[in-house]
């Protein structure tokens, strides 16, 4: 597997991590690899290790394996040559869990000497929220960062319906363009988190 940094808050724009995920015998996940530190001066590449642990997810609105679980990424299609600002967003649901990572972004297009397409990326803060399904209604858990007012909210009516939809396919909610990158018919058993 290989980490992207599409969302980043400590601006660790256009690297990718080759990160080995390797099965351990009680069903744990041993992830490994190295990252950049940016706490520490000259932000030196350092090796880590995270255990993922599969977990029961939450119950959703649709009750009990009715609901869809889906992922999704802002569309700012092909960029031209330039400077361009953008809203990087990603929307996911699973089964009764909602969460929200934005962050605004300057994105400059160019070309080398031998045509190749770069990008160069710098954001300012994250923004991010998160939701539960609980006695009926959606519930804020958190909200942070300086556009989380303005996030798009299940708690504020966000109307979502990807039934039919399959993943790749555009879709427009609250008035932007999302690509679908996942969708399940019904929250999976569990959900994948990593224990620290």
């Amino acid at each position: 597997m290989v980490f992207t940094h599409e969302i980043d808050s400590h601006h660790n724009f256009n690297v990718s991590n080759p990160c080995p995920f390797i099965p351990l015998p009680n069903g744990d996940v041993l992830e490994t690899g190295a990252m950049a530190r940016p706490d520490v001066p000259g932000a030196p590449m350092t090796d880590y290790e995270e255990v993922w642990r599969y977990l029961p997810f939450r119950e959703g609105p649709e009750g009990p394996g009715r609901g869809l679980s889906w992922i999704l990424e802002s569309d700012e299609g092909v960029l031209e040559e330039g400077q361009h600002k953008i809203t990087k967003m990603f929307l996911a649901k699973i089964g009764g869990s909602y969460l929200v990572l934005c962050q605004k972004q300057i994105h400059v297009v160019r070309r080398t000497p031998l045509g190749e397409r770069t990008v160069q990326i710098t954001g300012e803060e994250v923004s991010t929220r998160r939701e539960e399904w609980t006695d009926d209604h959606w519930e804020i858990k958190y909200a942070l960062g300086p556009s989380n007012d303005s996030l798009p909210s299940m708690a504020n009516g966000l109307g979502v319906d990807l039934r039919g939809r399959k993943s790749g396919e555009k879709v427009t909610v609250g008035g932007c363009d999302f690509i679908l990158r996942a969708l399940a018919s019904e929250p999976p058993r569990q959900t994948r988190h990593p224990r620290l």
